[in-house]
Order: structure tokens, then C-alpha cells, then sequence
């Protein structure tokens, strides 16, 4: 019995090593939202593609929600408005537990979606403190105690989205996990990597909901990406630690 217990443990071990990524899922840059100005997709003021957000790379994997978002941006290295970029930084990570339902219709990237009508997002992951929040149920009237938008940030005489979350400001629950930002690929052609701790974000439906845009909001991507079932490697290991845990016990009664 004890070289069965010993067998069955070093598959587990297997199952679990070769378990890998879980899910992956592409976010494509269709979401448009509130107040474009007229420039459709990306706001910009020259032929070059500094603010362009291509699409989210998400995968789930290790206990871990993984948000590659793929961009040119990088942020500026001085408070100075300087061209291209004229000073913007990165904005946060807004996350909805409860799917995403932004307001409009994907046909012309739901360009009436805003913080009014929009998505309500239940955590954000500050990208300079490199924090996890939870935040609270906002309405209209609170929801700028703690949310910043490009008209709290920007100069009226700069060109932007209004209306739309782009940072964290206050009065959210902070929460002390393994969540990270990796910002050292950011650029042209680059990309930022947030690794969200699952476990963090309590209870989740099936959809996990995102948002990310520059604090100027000069391109925004929002989407929806789908939690994955557990997998039949997964579902294995489960069945293997019963068959030891079942094991153990005959071999003590012996």
C-alpha cells in the first residue's frame, strides 16, 4: 500500500507541473467609449502612434489573472508636456468581478459608455504604487472621492476623453498581496504586464471585466475575459490527492 500511496503522489506531481496555463484570451481594442472628439479610436495629434493600444493578452495561470496590454505608451520620464506624449502616464487597472456591460453597442466601439452609464468596477490595481484596491460602491455623486478622470487631471486647452475612469485617487480598501506591474517592456511595440492575485478578488463570475487607458484617455480598451473551468488535468489532480488521501488512511488502519 505504501509504494501505491508513493505512485499515486508522483502523478499528482506530474499532472500539476505539466498543468501549464490554464486559459488564454485576446482582448481586442475595440471599445471606443465616451467623447472621441471626432478622432475615432485614438486621440492624437500628429501621424505617430504613441497612445495606440493594440489589445489585452489575458491568461490564467497558477492562481494568477495575467494582463498583458500591448501598447506603444510609454510614459513620459518628466512632468514636462512634452510632445508626443505631453506628460501622460500610465493609468490603472480598473477590474469588474461581475462581468463587464458597458453601455451602447459594440458596432461603433459603445461611444456613450462613461462612468455614468457604464461599468461599475469593484477593484483597480494602482500602477505607480503597485497596489491592489478594493473600491467602494460609488454612485454619481461619490465616485470622484476616489476615481479620476482626464478632465481632473488635464488642461482644458489639451484635447481628450472625458467621462471615462482612468486612475485611482482615494478611500479604497487596500489589499496586501502578490499582485505585480511589470512596466519594463513598455514602448514602442511593447507592453505592461499586471499579474492579479485570483484570491484577492473574493468571489468572480465567469467573465472577469478590464479597463486600461493613459490618464488622458487618449486610447481606452475595456473588455471581458472569460474565466476558465477547471481542466481535465485539473479535475485529474483533484481525483488523485482523494485516491491518496484514501490511500493514507487504509495504510494507517493496517
Amino acid at each position: 500500500m505504501k509504494r501505491n500511496l508513493k505512485i499515486l503522489m508522483f502523478l499528482l506531481l506530474v499532472v500539476f507541473l505539466s498543468s501549464g496555463n490554464v486559459s488564454a484570451e485576446i482582448i481586442d481594442d475595440n471599445y471606443i467609449g465616451s467623447d472621441d472628439n471626432g478622432y475615432g479610436d485614438v486621440i492624437q495629434s500628429s501621424n505617430t502612434n504613441v497612445f495606440q493600444i493594440d489589445n489585452m493578452d489575458v491568461t490564467f495561470s497558477g492562481g494568477f489573472m495575467n494582463v498583458k496590454i500591448n501598447t506603444n505608451f510609454k510614459e513620459s520620464t518628466s512632468d514636462t508636456r512634452d510632445f508626443p506624449t505631453y506628460g501622460s502616464k500610465y493609468g490603472d487597472l480598473f477590474i469588474s468581478t461581475d462581468g463587464w456591460s458597458p453601455s451602447g453597442s459594440s458596432s461603433d466601439g459603445y461611444k456613450i459608455d462613461n462612468y455614468t452609464n457604464g461599468e461599475d468596477w469593484e477593484f483597480v490595481f494602482d500602477t505607480s504604487d503597485g497596489i491592489l484596491y478594493q473600491l467602494p460602491a460609488y454612485t454619481d455623486s461619490n465616485i470622484s472621492n476616489y476615481i479620476l478622470f482626464p478632465e481632473n487631471i488635464w488642461p482644458t486647452n489639451f484635447i481628450y476623453r472625458n467621462g471615462q475612469e482612468v486612475l485611482y485617487k482615494a478611500n479604497g480598501n487596500s489589499i496586501a498581496d502578490d499582485s505585480t506591474v511589470d512596466l519594463s517592456n513598455a514602448g514602442d511595440g511593447g507592453y505592461l504586464l499586471y499579474k492579479i492575485e485570483l484570491a484577492s478578488l473574493g468571489e468572480y463570475g465567469d467573465i472577469i471585466g478590464l479597463k486600461w487607458s493613459q490618464d488622458c484617455g487618449n486610447d481606452s480598451i475595456e473588455g471581458g475575459a472569460s474565466v476558465p473551468e477547471p481542466t481535465p488535468m485539473l479535475l485529474l489532480g483533484a481525483a488523485l490527492v482523494g485516491l491518496a488521501g484514501i490511500g493514507r488512511r487504509k495504510f494507517f488502519k493496517n
